[in-house]
């Protein structure tokens, strides 16, 4: 009887503490601003619902990330803030505050043309500016463009062009903040993709043997044959390249090499362009031979299989290191000690008749490489900068400059600045320009600026720089005068002009003229395709920048971090560098890629001079000063100015 009596009494009062906390909770909803249910600042760990597909959910569905979140209040005052789902379209390692394009680099533009724009553009990057600003477009945090999705595909293709670029850890990033519950054969193809060429073999060939049981389509089965040769299993590996061919698997180059490969014999590559990142693993565990040449149009993750492989010709695998050092790819650090390696197996200097065969442009890297030993070698500075002035030379030939001039920063920075060193101060101050030692390059400037004032010889060295001085800092009546023609061969001085045009310089007419009348052919690479030329044009990008100089010499454009932080863009005052702000209807990332595929992935300096100045007019109105700058000096530096 007192259980029952107990039992009532709790009820009566558990009635009672509900009403009072429901009218307390009433007042005080009358009596403040409304309450903000807001999702949290980190996830908790929640495994997905078994029923979660990326392939079957569209961006209609999933918004990703947002600036802000689509909130709704109810009648009861109460604010509610929906949670934003991770998806593959959205995730992102890089904040505009890290060197992102912004949360809505994306704008104006759908799915569907974000995708063909990402399919079309060259693999070929001959820019470090451009590499640099595809690398962040592919890592940048930011809304997905508008439209359905398949899922995936769009960050297949993000991650496909980290591969293509050689960053290897920032693709694996990525794929890292993908749910891996519900991933497609897309996404599992690219880590596959990622992890062989980052020489990951074991956790790549896992993938391939899971995924081979799934899916019976030609990669996954060739990528197979290629585990099963990394791991010695040849009577297996032959017989999945018998099915293959029994099968009709069209595929001549995979044959040939994975025969090659077999044979233990030397495959002979024609061509390195667009070659699929499972052939590219291929050739990096295979002895083969490329054309000098073709090494410098190269994508960047071959480059690396060309650097990177001990089997390749000392001559061939030193271009490549140059060429990674040209687009600034890896820290310097990185990229030093694996020429130094390279250098290490150089022929011996009584062997000279050896490399009797090679072509020009081979035998012009290994002396290069040579010259390198030589300062590396030696404890005086004298020879250091005889050696490096020499290097420089042969690279200017070649369009290298800025990748030699960073292979050999070390052994510049015990070469001191100093009236002795005349002879060497305008190579001296070029390098400094090439590797963001601003400082030191202003020093060299004294030594030529006061030689020339004694000396009208000497003033010669002054004036050779004066084409990088104005690109660099103010260009009209500024440190270094006003620009005139001080000499030069029409092609360099249209050249440079365009250069400066693009900057906001304006020339006087009867300079053009000047020029126009000359013999001289202007020897560059066509303009773009009609279509992307009016596309570009349609931006609307361009407008007065008259005043985009003032101030320049502020900055350094090629001064960035090296090791593994992001490359954020150094800070600047704006009033110096707002020469438009014209609104524009698409996001970043859809203007600059335009931009890329306006360039065709040739070097700058052979670049057309008027889609030159246009793009980096392009470039500055964006919001992208310092690229605009940097592109700037590539082509001047590449040109041999």
């Amino acid at each position: 009887m007192h259980v029952f009596q107990n039992r009532g009494s709790l009820k009566i009062v558990s009635f009672v503490l509900a009403c009072g906390i429901f009218w307390s909770l009433s007042v005080a909803a009358q009596q403040s601003a409304p309450v903000l249910l807001s999702p949290p600042k980190r996830l908790p760990n929640i495994s997905p619902p078994s029923a979660f597909n990326l392939n079957q959910i569209g961006n209609s569905q999933i918004s990703g990330y947002k600036a802000g979140s689509d909130d709704k209040t109810m009648a009861s005052g109460i604010v509610v803030g929906t949670l934003q789902a991770v998806t593959a379209n959205s995730v992102g390692t890089l904040t505009t505050e890290k060197g992102g394009l912004g949360q809505h680099m994306w704008q104006g533009v759908s799915i569907r043309m974000a995708e063909n724009m990402l399919a079309k553009l060259p693999v070929r990057l001959s820019s470090a500016t451009f590499l640099d600003l595809l690398r962040r477009i592919m890592l940048s945090s930011a809304d997905p463009p508008e439209g359905q999705s398949d899922g995936e595909s769009f960050a297949v293709l993000r991650i496909g062009h980290l591969v293509t670029i050689a960053d290897y850890s920032a693709a694996l990033t990525l794929l890292s903040l993908i749910p891996r519950h519900g991933r497609g054969e897309g996404l599992v193809r690219v880590e596959a993709e990622t992890r062989l060429l980052s020489g990951d073999q074991s956790a790549a060939c896992k993938l391939i043997k899971n995924e081979v049981r799934r899916s019976q389509t030609n990669f996954w089965q060739k990528a197979l044959v290629f585990c099963q040769f990394l791991a010695k299993e040849i009577e297996r590996a032959e017989l999945g390249l018998t099915l293959l061919r029994e099968v009709g698997v069209d595929d001549p180059v995979f044959f040939g090499l994975a025969d090659a490969m077999f044979e233990e014999k030397v495959y002979k590559v024609e061509s390195l362009d667009n070659l699929s990142p499972l052939i590219l693993a291929m050739l990096a565990k295979s002895n083969f031979v490329v054309q000098p040449a073709s090494i410098l149009d190269m994508a960047p993750n071959a480059l690396r299989v060309v650097a990177s492989n001990d089997a390749l010709r000392v001559g061939l695998r030193v271009l490549a290191v140059e060429k990674m050092a040209q687009l600034d790819m890896y820290s310097d650090r990185v990229i030093s000690d694996l020429y130094k390696k390279i250098v290490a197996k150089l022929p011996q200097p009584g062997s000279e008749q050896e490399v009797n065969h090679l072509s020009a442009l081979e035998q012009r890297a290994m002396k290069r490489a040579q010259f390198f030993a030589t300062a590396k070698r030696s404890h005086i500075p004298l020879v250091k900068a005889e050696a490096a002035s020499q290097a420089f030379n042969l690279a200017s030939e070649d369009g290298i400059f800025i990748g030699v001039s960073r292979l050999f920063k070390t052994e510049l920075e015990e070469v001191p600045v100093s009236n002795e060193m005349f002879w060497f101060a305008g190579d001296a101050y070029r390098a400094a320009i090439a590797n963001g030692e601003e400082e030191r390059g202003q020093a060299w400037v004294t030594i030529l600026r006061r030689a020339a004032a004694f000396s009208d010889e000497k003033s010669g060295q002054f004036k050779s720089i004066l084409p990088l001085a104005w690109i660099l800092n103010e260009g009209d009546e500024g440190l270094y005068g006003k620009v005139l023609s001080i000499g030069q061969d029409p092609n360099k001085m249209v050249l440079l002009h365009a250069l400066l045009a693009g900057l906001g310089y304006k020339t006087p007419v009867e300079k053009w003229m000047t020029w126009a009348n000359t013999a001289a052919k202007i020897e560059a690479e066509p303009l773009p395709h009609v279509g992307i030329w009016f596309a570009l044009k349609a931006m609307d990008l361009s407008g007065d920048q008259s005043s985009v100089l003032k101030g320049a010499n502020q900055v350094n454009p090629f001064s960035k971090k090296r090791e593994s932080e992001p490359s954020n863009p150094p800070t600047i005052k704006s009033e110096n560098f707002m020469p438009n702000t014209k609104h524009t209807p698409q996001g970043k990332a859809s203007s600059i890629m335009l931009i890329i595929r306006a360039m065709g992935g040739h070097d700058p300096h052979a670049q057309n001079p008027i889609i030159l100045a246009e793009i980096i007019r392009s470039l500055y109105s964006l919001g992208l000063p310092i690229e605009g700058r940097k592109l700037a000096l590539e082509a001047a530096l590449g040109a041999g100015f």
